[in-house]
C-alpha cells in the first residue's frame, strides 16, 4: 500500500568522509505538518564507519526524520537504487547522493511540484559545485559531467534531453515499481566501488518516457555538489568520461524504441480518426501494431546473441508491451 510522503534514499559506498555534512543538510530540511518524510540509506557494501555516522547525525537530530539502514550486497549503483526503491514506504522517492547538500526547502518544494502534476514522472534541480580545494580552471567547461550548473536555461520540460541528473533526481516510486515488476533491469549499472560506471541515473529516466511522462527541471530546486581534490584531477575525469561515455549507446537504443513507440503510437490515432472505432478496438489495434513492429524489426535484424544492440531492443521492447499488456 502506497503511502503519501517523501522518501530520502542515499547510497553509499565508504562514505565516511562525505556523509556527515549530507545527514545534517538532510535534517536541516523544512518539515512540512502534511508531508512524512524517512531517510534510506543503503549500505552497498562499505568497509568503514558510513553507517554510525549517519546514525550518529540522527541521534543529534531527535530523529525528526526518522532513518532506516539497509545492505544492498549487490556491488553497483543500480542495485542500490533498486533496493532504495522498494524499501521505501512513501509514493515519492528523492535520491540525494552522499556528496549532494539539499538546501532547506528541497525536499517539500519537489514535493509540492510532483504531486500536483501528474504528467511529470523525474524531477530534477540544480547544483552547485564545492570543494575542498579551488576549482581548477578546466572545471566549468565540463561541470555537467559533475551534475554542476544549470540542466536547461529554463524550469520546465526537459523531455526531448532525455534525462536529468540522478543527483537529487525525485522520482514517482509507482511507476518504477511496475517497470521492475515486468522485467526491466539495468544495462547501464552504475558506479562499482570505485569503477567510474554510469548511466543507471539516464537509463531510470528512459523508464519514465516509455510510460508517457515528462521529465522536469525546476530552477528553484538548488543542491550544492560537494567534490574533493581527488575527483577534481584530469585522470579522475578521463575515467568519468569513460564511463558516462560507455553507457551512451545502451542508452540510445532506450531512444530507438521509444521512437518506434511513439511512431505506433501516431499510426493508431490515425486509424482511430479514420475509422472511428471505440476505445476497446482502438486498443486492441494498437497492440496489433506493436506486434507488427516487432515481428518486422526481428525480419530486418535477425536476433543473434552476439549483437548486443538487437538483442537488448528486443528484451526493452517486449518489456515494455508486457508492461502495458492488460
Amino acid at each position: 500500500m502506497n503511502k503519501d510522503g517523501v522518501s530520502v534514499v542515499v547510497c553509499c559506498y565508504n562514505s565516511e568522509a562525505i556523509i556527515r555534512n549530507t545527514m545534517e543538510h538532510l535534517y536541516a530540511q523544512h518539515k512540512a505538518n502534511d508531508v512524512s518524510v524517512e531517510i534510506i540509506l543503503v549500505d552497498n557494501n562499505s568497509s568503514d564507519r558510513t553507517v554510525a555516522v549517519a546514525e550518529e547525525v540522527a541521534k543529534t537530530q531527535n530523529n525528526k526524520f526518522p532513518l532506516r539502514v539497509v545492505t544492498e550486497k549487490e556491488q553497483g549503483l543500480s542495485f542500490a537504487r533498486i533496493r532504495g526503491i522498494y524499501e521505501s514506504q512513501y509514493d515519492y522517492v528523492l535520491f540525494c547522493d552522499d556528496d549532494n547538500w539539499l538546501e532547506e526547502n528541497y525536499i517539500t518544494t519537489a514535493y509540492s511540484i510532483l504531486s500536483s502534476n501528474d504528467e511529470i514522472g523525474v524531477l530534477g534541480g540544480r547544483g552547485d559545485a564545492v570543494s575542498n580545494i579551488s576549482l581548477p580552471y578546466w572545471f566549468y567547461s565540463y561541470n555537467n559531467y559533475y551534475a554542476v550548473g544549470v540542466q536547461d536555461l529554463f524550469s520546465g520540460d526537459v523531455s526531448y534531453k532525455g534525462y536529468v541528473w540522478g543527483a537529487g533526481f525525485m522520482i514517482k516510486k509507482q511507476i518504477a515499481i511496475q517497470f521492475l515488476n515486468n522485467g526491466f533491469s539495468f544495462y547501464c549499472t552504475g558506479r562499482k566501488g570505485d569503477d567510474l560506471l554510469a548511466g543507471e541515473d539516464a537509463e531510470i529516466c528512459k523508464w519514465y518516457l516509455l510510460a508517457g511522462k515528462k521529465l522536469w527541471y525546476d530552477e528553484s530546486l538548488r543542491f550544492k555538489h560537494f567534490i574533493p581534490e581527488k575527483r577534481l584531477t584530469k585522470t579522475y575525469f578521463k575515467s568519468l568520461e569513460k564511463g558516462i561515455n560507455a553507457s551512451l549507446p545502451l542508452l540510445a537504443i532506450y531512444n530507438d524504441v521509444i521512437s518506434d513507440i511513439k511512431a505506433t503510437s501516431k499510426m493508431k490515432k490515425r486509424v482511430f480518426i479514420k475509422l472511428i472505432f471505440d476505445i476497446f478496438w482502438s486498443k486492441l489495434f494498437y497492440r496489433a501494431d506493436l506486434y507488427k513492429l516487432r515481428y518486422k524489426l526481428q525480419r530486418a535484424y535477425p536476433r543473434n546473441k552476439k549483437l548486443v544492440v538487437n538483442t537488448m531492443y528486443y528484451d526493452i521492447f517486449n518489456a515494455y508491451l508486457s508492461l502495458t499488456k492488460k
